[in-house]
């Protein structure tokens, strides 16, 4: 596996206000480093589907959870 996207949706604070969000975690092998960025939402109601709020927003970086050691043959399977 080269690269890596984990998905969830929980919320995060942003400008003293917290936010339902999806939040995107992403890295790739060779970085020193992961990033975050998490797209802010307002949940479904009975008119209608959830409403994205402003554009995504980048929250920093994070640990990269392929940065520890080589490549195996397992990761490269799939």
């Amino acid at each position: 596996m080269a690269r890596y996207a984990l998905v969830f949706d929980g919320r995060v604070t942003l400008d003293g206000e917290k936010h339902d969000a999806i939040i995107v975690e992403a890295g790739e092998r060779m970085s020193d480093h992961g990033v975050v960025i998490a797209l802010r939402y307002r949940p479904a109601s009975e008119a209608g589907e959830f409403e994205e709020v402003g554009n995504p927003r980048y929250l920093g970086r994070i640990a990269n959870h392929l940065a520890s050691g080589p490549e195996t043959d397992e990761d490269s399977a799939g």
